[in-house]
């Protein structure tokens, strides 16, 4: 099966074939715009390393503030009101952050919630087109933007189907060579646990054990009904489940041809009018093999190898594959064979959302090491182990009743700990220095006004941890801070810009670009990275303070 997307490509949309086109997107760690519509509707959801991180919609009722105002979490009083204090170029979601209405969290939580639904509501339209563009970084105005969900989009293509998917648009699919055995894939344990199955479906996966066909699994669940054909449908279409006589789910190539009336996929065919019409008027013709391939932690199988070198491209600074692969290795070196809140770097008292942000910036950090080809072996081994074990991580704590037994069990001191999933040999890797004696003495010569003294400390500990945050952030503002001179900012913001490509969310990184550009006079970027610091951490007063004295300055 070809995971691969092609940079472009285009084709008719149906229930099916959405469910097939999101699952590749996110298996294949895909990133770059996928457009789906209908008439004059339509939606865009953006990606990054296959995490759905944004969508766009014309519909009228999915707009920010009347989505907002129609949930309760904000009163169309302060819907107008930040709506008449827009200056130009500014944005309502900038504008409901300084007003603090709705909250930070409810805002977030918001934003999330429409991603989801942007992911599964396309499985209610029967007909219309889809578009997909692939792009090795997002437009700098789509990554202001981004916001972090859950990187299972099964969970809402699950939901979407329980609500718009009928008997006759999922049984044709599954009962098409009912005899032949199911078999699952790697990841389906860690999807099947992502979608909290209920009722009779909690025996699925045990009936299902190494296999077993379809029509011999409806009459054990027969009481799972209809639920247990859509779970079925989905769980194929996303590549979890294969024939034993061949995988019958096309690659995104085949669902980007011309469309005939004798389609032969999951929804292939002209666009219908019925609701649900994903449904095959036959089989495939020549079924493919299934893949041997071993599976990648986050979905099928990786993407094929790529013959010519490349770099992993981040906005405003490439990493190369060396720095990334040392990255991976102090990461495992810091993480591996530690409880689940040393592993993430976080307290135990650590609320929900921090969690959810923490595993999802590791999350995109891991992936997007474990499909870099020019990585050695060992490392991506290592990658692929950190990754596992953060959604390990999330699937526990991320659960009020899971995390609670944790919590217990860690206050007894018996917690259970991160092993290695594939036991990558950490002995042959040359480690760097743990002792941060260093870094330690520069942050409190920092407090002090002791600049050119940290600056030294600092420039050292760089060449023993040439990709901690921590080190490359307090070295870029050393730098700044010595001077002052613009070529003191273009070093203090190219090592900025490198912290921030190792964290994201890393809040002193955030905080001293918003520094620097103001001391710079550079209204937008002091902004930009103002709005990225209160999204990491909504107490951050300094920065919404800034942002309020920012939007004066315009009127």
């Amino acid at each position: 099966m070809n995971l691969e997307p092609v940079p472009t490509t285009r084709g008719h949309h149906a229930p099916g074939i959405w469910a097939a086109l999101i699952s590749r997107l996110h298996f294949s760690a895909a990133g770059g715009s996928l457009r789906v519509s209908l008439g004059e509707h339509w939606r865009r959801i953006w990606f990054v390393a296959g995490f759905p991180v944004l969508q766009e919609s014309n519909i009228p009722e999915e707009e920010l503030g009347a989505s907002l105002v129609a949930e309760g979490l904000l009163s169309q009083e302060a819907l107008d009101a930040a709506n008449a204090g827009l200056t130009d170029g500014g944005s309502l979601r900038q504008a409901l952050l300084l007003g603090g209405e709705p909250s930070v969290e409810d805002l977030h939580r918001h934003l999330r919630g429409q991603v989801e639904r942007a992911l599964g509501a396309p499985l209610g339209w029967s007909q219309g087109e889809w578009h997909w563009t692939s792009l090795d970084a997002l437009p700098a105005e789509v990554l202001e933007r981004v916001v972090l969900v859950d990187t299972n989009p099964l969970v809402p293509l699950w939901a979407a189907a329980k609500e718009h998917l009928d008997r006759d648009a999922v049984k044709k699919w599954v009962l098409t060579d009912a005899q032949e055995p199911l078999l699952p894939t790697a990841p389906l344990n860690v999807a099947l646990d992502s979608l909290h199955l209920r009722g009779p479906l909690t025996e699925f996966q045990a009936l299902l054990g190494e296999g077993r066909p379809a029509d011999e699994l409806l009459r054990a669940l027969a009481s799972a009904g209809l639920d247990l054909l859509r779970l079925l449908w989905l769980l194929e279409l996303s590549g979890l489940l294969t024939r034993a006589n061949g995988t019958r789910v096309p690659d995104i190539g085949e669902l980007s041809r011309p469309l005939s009336s004798t389609g032969t996929g999951p929804g292939v065919g002209p666009p219908r009018s019925r609701p649900g019409s994903s449904v095959p008027r036959s089989r495939p013709a020549a079924p493919r093999p299934a893949s041997r391939a071993r599976t990648h932690p986050g979905g099928l199988q990786p993407p094929p190898s790529r013959r010519r070198r490349r770099q992993t491209t981040v906005p405003g600074r490439t990493v190369s594959p060396d720095e990334l692969s040392l990255a991976v290795a102090n990461d495992y070196q810091k993480r591996m064979r530690r409880d689940y809140y040393s592993f993430l770097g976080l307290k135990p008292e650590a609320p929900l959302p921090v969690l959810e942000k923490a595993c999802n910036r590791l999350g995109r950090r891991w992936s997007r090491a474990a499909r870099t080809a020019e990585m050695p072996d060992e490392r991506r081994e290592m990658a692929r182990d950190l990754l596992q074990s953060v959604q390990l991580v999330w699937r526990t704590l991320g659960d009020p009743a899971r995390r609670q037994e944790y919590d217990r069990r860690l206050s007894r001191g018996q917690p259970p700990i991160i092993e290695p999933v594939r036991g990558a040999d950490m002995s042959s890797v040359t480690m760097t220095k743990t002792d941060d004696s260093g870094p330690a003495d520069a942050a409190r010569l920092m407090e002090v006004g002791e600049w050119p003294r940290a600056l030294r400390l600092l420039r050292a500990a760089r060449a023993e941890t040439p990709s901690d945050p921590d080190v490359l952030s307090r070295l870029g503002w050393c730098e700044w801070m010595v001077s002052k001179s613009e070529d003191a900012a273009a070093s203090a913001e190219e090592y900025l810009l490198l912290s921030k490509t190792f964290d994201p969310s890393h809040e002193p990184t955030l905080e001293y670009l918003a520094r620097l550009a103001l001391a710079r006079n550079k209204a937008e970027e002091a902004r930009r990275y103002l709005t990225a610091w209160l999204q990491v951490n909504p107490q951050a007063g300094w920065a919404r303070s800034q942002l309020s004295r920012l939007a004066t300055a315009d009127k």
